[in-house]
């Protein structure tokens, strides 16, 4: 069975090439939902006249051998989109083409204080500078023992707490330390 031409888009200096596709060793006897799990390809051919073979229809090249299309897989983080692979320590939005580390993406919504120990609800932590209270005539100062916080990620000001003498407020988790 001939295969169908892919068209082309056209470069530098003569060149051209397909638009990057997917592709599957089994994509004919693709059956079920669970089949879309095998090995996929991402695939793209190159054609450049001067390096041009016999039937002078370019070089495919494989760019990335992936598991595609797995439930285990996470979303992208950008678009939402649940077409995403590997490659390499990267995981690659197949929709956007955004490309973020998971180990990062883990991190980003936990806190952790001025001493790189993370922080959990309910801990109790130790101010370690003076901080100034808008409204207030004096500040909370070093030393201060805040029990019991709870985290915000969302926020600038990611610690919520109740201070002795201050009521509840907001607080950078870079200004505390684990008690």
């Amino acid at each position: 069975m001939k295969e169908k031409r892919k068209p082309r888009t056209t470069l530098r200096n003569g060149c051209s090439r397909t638009q990057v596709y997917f592709s599957s060793k089994n994509y004919s006897s693709l059956k079920s939902k669970a089949d879309l799990k095998k090995d996929w390809f991402v695939e793209c051919r190159f054609y450049d006249p001067t390096f041009g073979s016999r039937t002078n229809l370019g070089k495919t090249l494989f760019l990335r051998k992936i598991k595609f299309m797995s439930d285990t897989l996470p979303v992208c983080p950008k678009c939402g989109s649940e077409f995403t692979y590997e490659q390499d320590h990267l995981m690659v939005c197949s929709q956007c083409f955004y490309e973020w580390d998971p180990a990062e993406a883990e991190n980003e919504n936990k806190i952790f204080d001025a001493n790189g120990n993370e922080l959990q609800n309910g801990d109790s932590v130790v101010v370690i500078k003076d901080l100034p209270v808008k409204g207030a005539p004096k500040p909370v100062k070093a030393g201060t023992k805040v029990k019991n916080i709870r985290l915000n990620p969302d926020s600038d000001h990611n610690i919520d707490c109740k201070i002795d003498g201050f009521g509840s407020m907001a607080l950078k988790s870079e200004f505390v330390r684990k008690a």
